[in-house]
């Protein structure tokens, strides 16, 4: 069995400690404990007389640990003594955790002189914060949920499903939501543009269509498919799409002049999923031909294919950082690739079946996948191990996607119904976020003066340069949410214009129509 490696993207904000090597270079023998899984790791050490800080208590029915003993005995281990591959406590009462261990507060020593060991019920209860947790769900779908995306500002989320509806749901309380009609068939796909202002959605009539998420819900339809359009993803610029069809290519569009562009076409089955890379140089495509694609968008050319899947590859994605890949099977995998040296970086086999889709958390520090065994699961990346199973859906777990900031992922299935959780387990990115958004909004400029003598001066000076500031920042600000606006209106109104262009068309080709009709009622009369 292939080792699983951690990938270290260059996006990584969390300051983790790695435990140490165990290659036979570094340490001249491989550790007695390296070819036993975590269970059996604990029951060695638990039976063994050379670990002080685990032991079993309660007779026999709880696991007791001195976490400061542990820490030294156990974690800083390095060399052929090596245990786990971690210095974290907290990894190791995760695992815990995952085989079902509960955390206790409990008066429990080995000897007078070991100091008391378990944590108080409040870090327990802390700790059980950090879960994700069931926010919302939605029922409106009328069959199965192919695929979910939230809008840029978390206040919208678009769901696609068999039910050959497109529908939009508020995420704010007691908020109708709004069913869009104009596929003909099942919506296999659905993807908010980067500003939040289109919808893109592709269907198994065989076209792909560019929604206003209004009231009005007004489409424009895109056509040069031949059979089911199984995905459809906007660039980062929000300048292109790029789709994948049981045609077995994948096309390539511009969103204003809505023009087709280009195919790309070396798969010899069925394409299920398509996307950009961050900088948009890049295409990586899935394929019921058991490969992944890597397509270089300029040249048009395939740069690589990886064919380690077993099984129909279902959906495949960009790391944030854009170095890595990954794609989920119907062999029940995951795997996870470096497009930079084109090698296989983690593979896990976590789920018991098909492997529907999977995203990335924005942080790079995550993985969330769905599966048709009816789980959710959360990978750790950094560590390279499943971090939480998620059950809610009553079937197959069809798709599932992380929100623009990390807060939040949706998931859909067969059960017909959208569920919303609350991510919880990577406040540090969320922390991140807000200082950065904060940063931006102070003024880096720098006034200079001659200084006065009085004090009242100077206190008066210094208040107008703050308020100067301060109206500098408001005007920036202002300035930006009207940009923001004026792009918001171009995409409406670009869509107006082709939905007129459209309508014009039409009136064109029915007005050609009577008088040709008209004429041929002249003639026969004439007859």
């Amino acid at each position: 069995m292939e080792k699983e490696q951690d990938i270290q993207p260059s996006r990584d904000r969390r300051k983790t400690k790695r435990g140490p090597p165990v290659s036979n270079e570094s340490t001249g023998k491989d550790s007695q404990f390296s070819p036993l899984y975590f269970p059996q790791k604990l029951w060695e050490m638990l039976e063994s007389d050379q670990f002080r800080s685990v032991w079993w208590s309660n007779g026999g029915k709880c696991v007791a640990i001195n976490e400061e003993l542990f820490k030294e005995e156990v974690l800083g281990r390095a060399g052929p003594q090596w245990v786990f591959n971690t210095q974290r406590i907290e990894s190791i009462i995760r695992q815990l955790n995952s085989y079902g261990f509960t955390k206790m507060q409990q008066d429990d020593q080995r000897s007078a002189s070991l100091p008391e060991f378990l944590a108080e019920e409040g870090a327990v209860s802390a700790h059980s914060q950090e879960d994700p947790t069931l926010e919302r769900h939605f029922k409106g779908h009328r069959d199965a949920v192919t695929s979910v995306d939230f809008s840029l500002n978390k206040k919208q989320l678009a769901s696609g499903s068999m039910d050959s509806c497109l529908m939009i749901w508020s995420m704010k309380p007691q908020m109708r939501a709004y069913r869009f009609v104009g596929h003909k068939d099942a919506v296999m796909c659905v993807q908010f543009s980067p500003s939040g202002h289109l919808v893109a959605s592709g269907s198994r009539d065989k076209t792909v269509r560019l929604w206003i998420p209004s009231l009005k819900g007004e489409s424009t339809v895109f056509k040069a498919h031949t059979a089911t359009v199984r995905s459809v993803s906007f660039s980062s610029d929000g300048q292109s799409i790029v789709t994948a069809s049981d045609d077995k290519t994948v096309k390539v569009w511009t969103v204003h002049r809505q023009k087709f562009l280009f195919s790309l076409s070396q798969h010899i089955n069925w394409v299920r999923c398509a996307r950009f890379s961050p900088d948009g140089r890049l295409i990586v495509s899935s394929s019921d031909d058991k490969t992944v694609k890597l397509w270089d968008k300029t040249s048009r050319e395939c740069i690589h294919s990886f064919c380690e899947h077993a099984g129909f590859v279902n959906h495949v994605d960009f790391h944030p950082s854009g170095t890595c890949i990954a794609a989920a099977g119907t062999d029940s995998t995951v795997k996870l690739w470096d497009v930079r040296m084109n090698r296989l970086l983690q593979h896990y086999q976590v789920h018991s079946s098909v492997v529907n889709s999977l995203s990335f958390h924005p942080s790079g520090n995550y993985l969330v996948t769905a599966s048709n065994d009816s789980t959710l699961k959360i990978l750790d990346l950094l560590e390279g191990r499943l971090l939480y199973t998620l059950h809610g859906h009553q079937g197959p777990a069809t798709c599932v996607a992380f929100s623009r900031s990390g807060e939040l992922f949706a998931s859909g299935g067969s059960d017909e119904q959208v569920m919303v959780w609350k991510t919880n387990f990577d406040a540090d990115y969320g922390d991140a976020l807000k200082t950065q958004k904060s940063c931006s909004t102070v003024d880096g400029s720098h006034h200079t003066g001659s200084e006065m003598d009085s004090g009242i001066h100077h206190k008066k000076t210094k208040t107008q340069d703050s308020g100067r500031n301060h109206e500098q920042q408001e005007v920036e600000a202002s300035l930006a949410n009207t940009l923001e606006h004026i792009m918001g209106q171009l995409d409406v109104l670009t869509q107006t214009v082709s939905i007129l262009e459209q309508r014009l068309t039409l009136t064109e080709d029915k007005l050609k129509e009577c008088l040709e009709n008209q004429q041929k009622i002249i003639q026969n009369k004439t007859n």
